[in-house]
């Protein structure tokens, strides 16, 4: 997802979670997020790399991100359960939309559900995904939608493309939040606040503030900050659980629940060895 701080160039940390998926898949069995349409999305380099475990584990050990792989994993897992749920709901999920979708296959992982996706991301993410659906001939029904997250109204643009305000609808902002302002953050949320029917909700991740966390994790939460900086892709927002639901109350939501590192532990990390650092919460919003 771009902001004034993110780069013009396809983004080096969407490419780092799709490996993610990739590797988790082919070696671990995808015991958390099975994701057989991740590996299209890389190419050269890092689908070497990803593909080939003595050398992915050596080069995430040199990087120091190893243990970012199960928050992003869960994460993934997390919303596609959230996406599935919503459908056998009554009212039923008609539309979902991924602000910041970079590499994400849930679109192609749920095609089954009788759904509309969304995604949303900046133009260069977006061509360069499309190109690769259409060298590997895959299927995605997702309309995708270019936007520079600082230069257009989210709203407006979903609405060009066919998002219909009425239907019950589910909004994720996952991997956003940390590379925005609190302003932009804000100003993202209310946008889409515009277009939501009441029983619509966003699913939505963000980093918790440094003073929040143990001494292990908040170490490993410094260097993460030093490495994505490195990659242009700086992280500029940190947020307690009280100033997050401070935030979604300023931008018309509730918190109506809040997933903390030890659930996702409880959830998700039972019966694998996956790598994880519970740097974040994940919040479901619903309008005010």
């Amino acid at each position: 997802m771009t902001s004034s701080h993110t780069p013009a160039k396809p983004s080096k940390t969407a490419i780092y979670t799709t490996g993610y998926r990739t590797y988790h898949r082919k070696f671990e069995g995808g015991s958390i997020l099975d994701d057989k349409y991740a590996h299209y999305f890389l190419e050269g380099f890092w689908l070497f790399v990803a593909t080939r475990k003595w050398l992915y584990q050596l080069v995430t050990r040199i990087i120091g991100l190893e243990k970012i792989r199960g928050q992003v994993l869960i994460r993934a897992r997390f919303c596609e359960d959230q996406i599935a749920a919503a459908t056998r709901e009554k009212p039923s999920l008609k539309q979902c939309v991924l602000v910041g979708a970079g590499y994400d296959t849930v679109a192609m992982r749920l095609a089954s559900l009788p759904i509309t996706f969304f995604e949303i991301d900046r133009p260069a993410i977006q061509a360069r995904k499309q190109a690769l659906i259409a060298k590997h001939r895959l299927k995605s029904r997702a309309h995708f939608i270019a936007s520079n997250f600082e230069a257009n109204d989210l709203a407006e643009r979903l609405l060009q493309a066919g998002f219909d305000p009425a239907e019950k609808s589910i909004f994720t902002f996952f991997g956003v939040t940390y590379y925005l302002s609190r302003d932009e953050i804000r100003q993202g949320l209310q946008s889409l606040h515009k277009i939501m029917s009441p029983e619509s909700c966003v699913l939505v991740d963000y980093g918790l503030d440094l003073a929040r966390l143990d001494a292990e994790t908040q170490s490993y939460m410094r260097k993460m900050q030093k490495l994505v900086a490195k990659c242009g892709e700086p992280i500029v927002s940190l947020f307690t659980p009280e100033d997050f639901a401070q935030l979604a109350h300023e931008a018309g939501y509730r918190v109506a629940s809040e997933v903390t590192p030890d659930d996702m532990r409880k959830n998700y990390l039972k019966q694998t060895q996956v790598p994880f650092s519970g740097f974040s919460h994940f919040a479901i919003l619903q309008p005010r």
